[in-house]
């Protein structure tokens, strides 16, 4: 279990170390929607990489489906805009159940796999923790006080890691369904919030070329770790 649990803690932890800048710098639209196309590419490859592990397609795709329909229920519970404080933070909460179950299911197929979605969740927390914290702050929430906010969202992370590797090694069969699901819901809040978020300030372009950057990312590291 310390093999999942460690991984998925960094993982979280470069949430909390994305939100850092802001304590120094000022996030420009243009800096944010780079951060979040790279972010983007990243999570489309990784969910790629998942369903290439699936040994049953037919398990496989209504997982899909499952984890794709939950974050669409979940997210139908939270407001587009003027969040206060406490749902900023139950977004942050529930955004980061299906990104520790990527990890975890990814360990419960491999190290390897495991360790590759690892990366990717770190990687892509870096810029969503930029992204976090700003709401709070515009909502006049103390910058230290946020950053524990984001501390204490980003520990769903492991909690869900751990939940889903020993879900999947105790339930024979689940590992399909699981992967797609994981595959499906990292789909889900790519494409209906990451992407267009991305969109809109006009820095389309530079937002497309960090998600290509992402993906070959994404592609050397799957290469790097065979």
């Amino acid at each position: 279990m310390t093999e999942v649990l460690l991984p998925a803690l960094a993982a979280a932890m470069m949430t909390v170390l994305g939100a850092l800048p802001f304590f120094f710098i000022t996030v420009t639209h243009r800096l944010r929607d780079i951060l979040l196309g790279l972010a983007a590419g990243m999570m489309v490859t990784a969910a790629f990489a998942l369903l290439q592990q699936t040994p049953n397609f037919w398990l496989a795709a209504p997982g899909m489906l499952i984890g794709a329909g939950l974050l669409f229920l979940l997210l139908r519970f939270l407001p587009e805009g003027g969040r206060l404080a406490w749902l900023t933070f139950a977004a942050i909460a529930l955004h980061n159940v299906p990104e520790g179950l990527v990890v975890g299911v990814g360990y419960a197929e491999g190290d390897k796999l495991g360790l590759l979605m690892a990366l990717t969740i770190g990687l892509q927390n870096m810029p969503e923790g930029l992204v976090i914290v700003a709401p709070l702050l515009e909502q006049g929430v103390n910058r230290w006080k946020a950053l524990s906010f984001v501390f204490a969202a980003a520990m769903v992370e492991p909690l869900f890691a751990v939940s889903g590797y020993a879900l999947v090694e105790q339930v024979q069969g689940l590992l399909p369904v699981a992967l797609g699901f994981a595959a499906g819901a990292m789909l889900y809040v790519t494409f209906r919030e990451l992407i267009p978020d991305t969109h809109g300030h006009g820095f389309e372009e530079q937002a497309t070329f960090a998600f290509l950057t992402g993906v070959i990312i994404m592609m050397g590291l799957g290469t790097a770790l065979g």
